[in-house]
Formats: C-alpha cells, structure tokens, sequence
C-alpha cells in the first residue's frame, strides 16, 4: 500500500466518544465533514448520549440568555470580551419556559418550541386545537 492511498480509519465507536464531547453547536457543524460521521450525530441514541455527557459536564457552569423584544440588543461581556448571547422575540410571542435549550413561545393562537440554535421552530398542533 502506498501512502498516497493509506487512510487512517478510527472505528466508530472511537469515534462516537470523541464527537460526544464536542460541544453541541460545533457538532452540528460536524455533520457536514462525512457521511458517517452525519449517521453518528443523526442516531437518536447518540444524541441521547451526547446529551447526558455534556449535561453532566456543565452541570457546574452557568449560562445566560438574554431575550429582548422587538430589537436586538448584544449583552455587555460578562466572562470574556468573546462573549455574545442574545436572542429577538417578535412581539407576538410570548416567552413562557425553556428547558435544555428548547424555548417555548406563544402567539395569540399558537404554542410552539423553538430551538434557537438549529433555528427549528414547532408549533404544537395538539396544543393548538385547545386554545
């Protein structure tokens, strides 16, 4: 074999515990460098692992979301002049929870989730029917 051909292959095991500890939003950047590697991060059970494993690692960490209506306004840097968290709600919703990331809105007729991360918003249709 020549070394123009050889390729490095790490088993996928390997390589499912070292995407696990990548932090979820260069992870989904991830996706994009293979098929296998989109396969791993796509599997529910890996996304049930990578979940727990960066929950028990930052259960000691602090986070900050500052949600502001109807414009945009950066958060002064808190912890390094790096720093940048902020999100806009349009008027119409209403920010009512949030739980590991997922934000629930409401408008006048609507409840969704809202991933602000993949940008996915949800409504729920079941909710939906019992305004």
């Amino acid at each position: 074999m020549n070394e123009e051909n050889f390729r490095y292959v790490l088993p996928q095991e390997m390589t499912m515990e070292i995407l696990k500890r990548v932090p979820l939003k260069p992870l989904f950047r991830c996706k994009s460098v293979c098929k296998s590697w989109l396969s791993i991060i796509a599997d529910p059970r890996f996304t049930k692992t990578h979940f727990q494993y960066q929950q028990y690692m930052t259960d000691n960490e602090a986070s900050l979301l500052m949600i502001v209506k109807s414009y945009c306004l950066p958060l002064p840097p808190l912890v390094s002049p790096d720093f940048k968290c902020y999100l806009y709600v349009p008027d119409n919703f209403k920010v009512i929870g949030s739980c590991h990331g997922i934000i629930c809105l409401v408008d006048d007729v609507r409840c969704y989730l809202w991933n602000p991360l993949t940008k996915q918003l949800n409504c729920l249709s079941w909710f939906c029917s019992h305004m």
